[in-house]
């Protein structure tokens, strides 16, 4: 269940999906014409927990995509591989 979106003047937009109280995911996805919000190979940021875990790290830790600390990068990799947070966050534009 999409939990709340928001976009940003930037190409830039927030989302959290519900799966339960102790399972979801939340995403900042930076848009393209191609870009698929049901792939995680798309985000620039995740992170996965509970939704109250989750909701706090994307509105309150996250940074503001315009502010120079924010993760600006797509990082595309093989099939299903996925890259932690840390390891995405630390790639600057």
């Amino acid at each position: 269940m999409l939990l709340f979106t928001r976009r940003w003047d930037e190409p830039f937009v927030d989302e959290v999906i519900m799966r339960g109280e102790a399972d979801a995911t939340a995403c900042r996805y930076r848009l393209a014409g191609d870009a698929d919000r049901s792939d995680r190979r798309d985000c620039v940021w995740y992170s996965d927990g509970s939704v109250v875990e989750v909701v706090d790290k994307i509105i309150f830790h996250l940074p503001h995509p315009a502010r120079p600390e924010a993760p600006k990068l797509v990082i595309p990799t093989p099939g299903s591989l996925l890259l932690s947070p840390g390891a995405r966050a630390k790639v600057r534009a």
